[in-house]
């Protein structure tokens, strides 16, 4: 492993680090240019895995990677602050089901669901919790090891693709969830602890047995941070008081056993950014666009640069937002991704960037 070139992602490593230190602001950024009629190969269907087939299970996984190799060699290098990267991911039904006992998973070509396991506060409960011989999470773990095995410090790995404690909860409650913030405050409670240890239990097995001669430390998805990647879409879809109540403490638990945190989440979730904020060691929020919604890259405003000096903020914006906007962001701390129509456009963007790093 000591003979792997390693150096441009250590590279990319220094300067998110450089990023996340900054107090004075700055701006990165990364490359999305539009799909191009490439001859890819493609990634076996979900619903063709062999969940109990390690053979199934790492022809699955090197197939996304063959096709993410793909692309990286049809794409032109920029001077960006992205590094390709390939994520361990073979539906959201399994990633929740990882957790569950007997789950009941439905499976389509493209990702998979996981039927809500809690109907019952009394009989159901004892379904949760971390069990290293879990189908899914055996079945994600020889996917993982085919990669790590891959792996030539050419890419970085997302080992699992976290839900938060309070998006495990939505998938093991559905939309009762959002009743039990009301109905069910102390039985929620005591399933969002479950989560949280649950979590915590999964990442530190994985990491010592199926994530050793990987050479990157924390996770690329992107922007790099140290930790490990989380999704909370759940917390979207309520007020600041809900999140502070049942969502906040829960990911600060996680934040701060691994010493950072990627959080995914939307724009729906806009008035969630200054609550996020509030997660201390929490190293970036990433907001997905939306249809319907506001979007940050049009109505960034002081106050919402003002919490990236706590928690820095990523977003995507397409070129033409990016050359209007882009100073002004500067002012904070945020990580891009810019929308190009061709080469032209995003060379244009990375002799922009270059001053605007401003760290």
């Amino acid at each position: 492993m000591n003979s792997i070139d390693c150096s441009r992602g250590r590279e990319i490593i220094e300067r998110y680090k450089a990023f996340y230190a900054s107090s004075k602001g700055g701006l990165m950024a990364r490359i999305a240019l539009k799909p191009e009629k490439l001859e890819l190969p493609e990634s076996m269907p979900v619903n063709q895995i062999d969940w109990d087939s390690e053979e199934s299970c790492r022809a699955y996984a090197l197939s996304k990677l063959e096709r993410m190799q793909a692309v990286r060699r049809k794409t032109p290098d920029f001077d960006d602050d992205d590094f390709p990267k390939v994520q361990n991911l073979a539906g959201t039904g399994a990633v929740a089901a990882s957790y569950v006992k007997n789950p009941e998973v439905s499976h389509e070509e493209t990702t998979n669901y996981l039927e809500a396991p809690i109907r019952d506060w009394q009989k159901d409960v004892d379904k949760i919790g971390f069990d290293s011989f879990n189908r899914y999470y055996r079945a994600q773990m020889w996917m993982l090891r085919a990669l790590v095995e891959a792996w030539d410090g050419s890419f970085g790995i997302v080992p699992f693709v976290h839900f938060d404690p309070l998006d495990l909860a939505y998938q093991w409650r559905g939309t009762e969830l959002f009743l039990d913030y009301y109905e069910h405050p102390e039985e929620l409670t005591s399933l969002l602890e479950k989560a949280t240890d649950a979590i915590l239990r999964l990442e530190k097995h994985m990491r010592r047995h199926y994530f050793h001669d990987y050479g990157y430390e924390g996770t690329f998805m992107g922007a790099w941070t140290p930790g490990s990647y989380l999704s909370c879409d759940a917390g979207d879809m309520g007020g600041p008081e809900a999140l502070e109540t049942f969502g906040l403490p829960y990911t600060q638990r996680v934040v701060d056993g691994w010493g950072g945190a990627y959080l995914h989440h939307h724009e729906l979730g806009i008035h969630q950014i200054p609550t996020w904020s509030q997660c201390r060691g929490l190293t970036i929020q990433f907001c997905n666009r939306d249809p319907n919604t506001a979007h940050l890259a049009q109505t960034m405003t002081e106050e919402l640069l003002e919490t990236t000096f706590r928690v820095p903020l990523g977003f995507i914006a397409t070129y033409d937002e990016f050359k209007e906007n882009a100073d002004f962001w500067a002012h904070g701390r945020c990580a891009v991704a810019v929308r190009c129509d061709d080469r032209e456009q995003a060379r244009e963007i990375v002799k922009k960037l270059e001053k605007l790093r401003n760290f």
